[in-house]
């Protein structure tokens, strides 16, 4: 992959990149009060942006100086494995965040409350 490819990529993503600074800064505000979910969090955004960032480059890079020689015309097999290498952090990323989203919560202490 070319840089100026590389470049145009990243500057067609730039939404996502926004969103996912806006999610760091809440993961670290609420960090201090919710420390697991933050973290959990934390860490999917991140896999996500490394994710989009790399990956497509890696697997570029995979197909060319690797696996060009072992399927130098199998379009299926390229897909599959582009595939494979692309949904498997993205999968990791969601699993984090639904890990964090519906985890048990510690029960509210209701002592002395009028119910």
């Amino acid at each position: 992959m070319e840089f100026s490819h590389f470049l145009y990529r990243v500057i067609g993503t730039i939404p996502l990149y926004l969103v996912a600074a806006v999610g760091l800064v809440l993961c670290l505000k609420q960090a201090s009060t919710n420390p697991r979910t933050a973290t959990l969090v934390g860490i999917a955004v991140v896999l996500f942006v490394l994710t989009e960032l790399f990956l497509p480059v890696i697997v570029n890079l995979l197909f060319q100086r690797v696996l060009n020689d072992w399927m130098p015309g199998d379009l299926n097999m390229r897909i599959l494995i582009n595939s494979l290498v692309l949904s498997i952090p993205m999968a990791t990323a969601w699993a984090l965040m639904i890990s964090a989203v519906f985890r048990t919560q510690p029960e509210l202490d209701t002592e002395g409350t009028d119910s």
